[in-house]
C-alpha cells in the first residue's frame, strides 16, 4: 500500500496534532502516544493609564487637578478669617474680663497692705468674701463690656493689620487696645477729676485687661472653644498670687503699713487743711480751729465744701487715746464751740509716717467715706 502523504509528514506511528482542526471530527493523538507539554502563552503587557489614550470621562468622574494649579493661601493669609462676632467669643472675652476682676480686687488688697491708708486695708482675703458680688456685677458689666469694648477692639486691630501689614497679626491687638485704654482713662479723668497717680494705674490696668479679652476673643474665633479654659487658668493664676503675695509679707520681704504710735506730745503743733484752714493743738489740751472745713454739713447739703458758709473757727479742747490693740486704734478727740463737724464721734485718725502724720476724720458715706486730712505745718 502506498505511503500517505500524512505519513511522510512525520515521524512513524505518531499522529501530530492539529490546532485548527474541529473539536468534533478530527482524530486524536494515537492511543499510547505522548504528547508534549503545551507551551505557556506569553502574559500581554498593556500601557500603563498614564501612557495610553485616555477615554471617555464620564460626568460623576471630577476634573482632573493640574499639577501647576497654585494652592489656595491659609484663611488667616486670605483674610477669610472666622468673625469674632459670635456668642462664643463674646463669652470668651467676658470671662477674660471676670477674671481680671477678680485678679485686679486681689492684688489691689496686696498692694492696700504696704501703702499707708486712712483705715485698715481689707486685704488680699477679702477676694473671697466678695466673689458673690464680684459675680453678680463684675460678670454682668463683662457681658456689656464684651460686646462694646473688647469686639470692637479685636476687629479694629484685624482692619489695621490688614491694612497696614498685609495679613491678620495679633500683636495689632495690644496696640490698639492701648489707645482704647488711654481714651477710657482721659474720660473718666475728666468725669471723676482723677488725678495722675490714679490715672497713671488705671491706663496699664485697662489695657492690660483690654488686650487680654481682646486676644482670647480673637483666638476663640480662629480654633474655637475657650471658656473653660480661660476660667481654668484665671483660677490657677489666682491662687499663685494669693500664694505669692501671703509669702512676700509673711516673710517680711515687703513690711505691711501700720500708723505710727504718737503720744500728745507729738501731736502738739500746728496743723493744716492745704486749703487755708488751721488747727492749732496745744500741749495744755486746749485747741483753736481757724477756717476748717465742715465736711459733714456739706455732704448733708449736697453743697461744694469750700463755700465760706461750711467753715468754721473757734476754740475748745483736744485730747488723746492710744489703740488698745493696735496702732489702727489711736484717736483724738476735738471738740470746738462753732464746728460740730469737727467733733466726729468715731474721733480723728492718726495715719501717715513717722515723718509725716496725718489726722483724718471721715464724712459722707459710712461704707466707702470721704476723708478730710490735716497735715502738720
Amino acid at each position: 500500500m502506498p505511503k500517505s502523504e500524512a505519513e511522510d509528514a512525520g515521524p512513524r506511528g505518531t499522529t501530530r496534532p492539529t490546532e485548527d482542526a474541529d473539536p468534533t471530527g478530527s482524530t486524536g493523538p494515537v492511543k499510547g502516544a505522548t504528547a508534549p507539554a503545551p507551551e505557556s502563552e506569553p502574559i500581554p503587557v498593556f500601557e500603563s493609564e498614564s501612557e495610553s489614550e485616555p477615554g471617555p470621562v464620564s460626568e460623576s468622574d471630577p476634573e482632573p487637578v493640574p499639577a501647576s494649579a497654585p494652592t489656595s493661601p491659609p484663611a488667616s493669609e486670605a483674610g477669610d478669617v472666622p468673625t469674632v462676632w459670635a456668642a462664643r467669643p463674646i463669652l470668651a472675652a467676658a470671662c477674660t474680663l471676670y477674671m481680671a476682676a477678680v485678679l485686679g480686687v486681689e492684688i489691689d488688697g496686696f498692694v492696700e497692705l504696704a501703702l499707708p491708708s486712712f483705715g485698715p486695708p481689707p486685704g488680699p482675703g477679702a477676694v473671697l468674701l466678695i466673689a458673690p458680688l464680684l459675680v453678680c456685677f463684675a460678670g454682668p458689666f463683662a457681658l456689656v463690656a464684651s460686646p462694646l469694648l473688647v469686639l470692637p477692639t479685636a476687629s479694629a486691630a484685624r482692619w489695621a493689620s490688614t491694612r497696614f501689614t498685609g495679613r491678620d497679626v495679633w500683636w495689632w491687638v495690644p496696640v490698639i487696645a492701648s489707645v482704647v485704654a488711654a481714651a477710657g482713662t482721659a474720660a473718666l479723668g475728666e468725669a471723676w477729676d482723677l488725678g495722675p497717680g490714679p490715672s497713671a494705674l488705671v491706663w496699664p490696668a485697662g489695657a492690660t485687661s483690654l488686650t487680654a479679652a481682646a486676644l482670647v476673643a480673637r483666638r476663640t474665633a480662629l480654633r474655637g472653644g475657650r471658656v473653660r479654659r480661660v476660667l481654668g487658668w484665671g483660677a490657677v493664676v489666682a491662687v499663685a498670687v494669693f500664694a505669692i503675695g501671703t509669702g512676700v509679707f509673711a516673710t517680711g520681704l515687703v513690711p505691711e503699713y501700720r500708723p505710727p504710735r504718737t503720744d500728745a506730745a507729738e501731736l502738739s503743733g500746728s496743723w493744716t487743711d492745704g486749703g487755708g484752714g488751721t488747727l492749732r493743738l496745744d500741749a495744755d489740751g486746749t485747741a483753736r480751729a481757724d477756717g476748717l472745713t465742715d465736711h459733714a454739713e456739706a455732704y448733708g447739703d449736697d453743697a461744694e465744701p469750700t463755700a465760706a458758709k461750711y467753715r468754721c473757727s473757734g476754740r475748745g479742747t483736744w485730747s488723746h487715746t492710744e489703740g488698745e490693740s493696735t496702732t489702727w486704734d489711736q484717736r483724738v478727740w476735738i471738740r470746738i464751740e462753732g464746728c460740730p463737724g469737727l467733733d466726729d464721734p468715731d474721733g480723728w485718725r492718726v495715719g501717715g509716717t513717722p515723718d509725716r502724720l496725718e489726722l483724718t476724720i471721715g464724712y459722707g458715706d459710712p461704707d466707702a467715706p470721704d476723708w478730710y486730712t490735716l497735715t502738720p505745718r
